[in-house]
């Protein structure tokens, strides 16, 4: 659980706060195209064959099963199903090195974009499926799908009292934060390219001090040895491997800083607080949908 006071809450985000959102809409059938192109070849299937994702996948048990479709990460998963799976492009802003290469397009339009993704992936629910009503235990970070191959009409998601029908090439943004289940009552399976970014409330500094938290929790894994490298990179080589994150400050000096802004506030921030459990990198930045 990790929750930063102050953050505006809000079900379903106004997507006009969000200009990269459509440019994303008018290329949705390329990343869809990607999608099909990337699964066709993971079967050695010739694309001119292919009439839509699904008749490649086969509602997920293709040839070749899943592939690289991977259930939930949480310990349990009980709140998903199996029903439920996602192809990984990025992961705390950190891109594949195995699967992002494979979709040249939709890396490049995203980069292009400058999209403050902090994860990426595509995810698919099976079809008479769903995902329990739950909350991802955390406010500093908001999820945003773009309808690849939905059902429409019936396939949605309910976040608190407020319904959304997915649709394609729309995209929708909200705050899973809040207590939320979808529900695909469709005869097919429901794809989306899913988004995870950063709340917009956070200062740039904050955001580079999670990242820093979480890469120091990710290598403290591996023992002091790894640890040691780690503080190493950070203070001597100021980088990582992070995208538009350069530490070139002593922690010391980054925390320093962000106690600073926090303290400076903006609007009516005037005094936030960061209240956290222990993020695992087993279940990414909260629960994936």
């Amino acid at each position: 659980m990790c929750y930063v006071d102050g953050l505006e809450a809000s079900t379903f985000h106004d997507l006009s706060n969000y200009p990269w959102i459509s440019e994303l809409e008018k290329n949705y059938k390329k990343i869809y195209n990607e999608l099909v192109s990337y699964e066709c070849r993971q079967r050695n299937i010739p694309e001119g064959n292919v009439v839509d994702i699904d008749s490649v996948m086969h509602n997920g048990a293709g040839p070749q099963g899943d592939g690289d479709w991977v259930g939930p990460r949480d310990a349990e998963g009980s709140d998903y199903g199996p029903e439920w799976r996602t192809l990984g492009l990025q992961d705390r802003s950190v891109w594949s090195e195995d699967i992002a290469p494979q979709f040249p397009f939709t890396t490049s339009l995203l980069a292009e974009l400058k999209v403050p993704s902090c994860e990426i992936f595509f995810a698919k629910q099976g079809p008479q499926s769903g995902i329990k009503p739950h909350s991802d235990r955390n406010n500093f970070i908001i999820t945003c799908h773009l309808g690849l191959d939905v059902p429409e009409g019936q396939c949605s998601i309910l976040v608190g009292d407020e319904t959304y029908y997915w649709r394609n090439g729309k995209a929708v943004v909200f705050d899973t934060s809040v207590i939320h289940s979808t529900f695909n009552s469709g005869s097919r399976t429901r794809y989306v390219l899913l988004i995870r970014l950063w709340h917009q409330g956070l200062t740039q500094t904050e955001r580079d001090a999670f990242k820093l938290i979480f890469d120091f929790l990710d290598t403290a894994a591996y023992g002091e040895e790894a640890l040691a490298d780690f503080e190493a990179q950070q203070l001597f080589m100021g980088k990582d491997r992070h995208q538009g994150l350069s530490t070139t400050q002593a922690p010391s000096a980054e925390l320093e800083q962000v106690e600073k802004e926090i303290k400076r506030g903006k609007g009516k921030n005037k005094e936030r607080k960061i209240l956290s459990g222990s993020p695992s990198r087993g279940k990414g930045f909260g629960s994936k949908k």
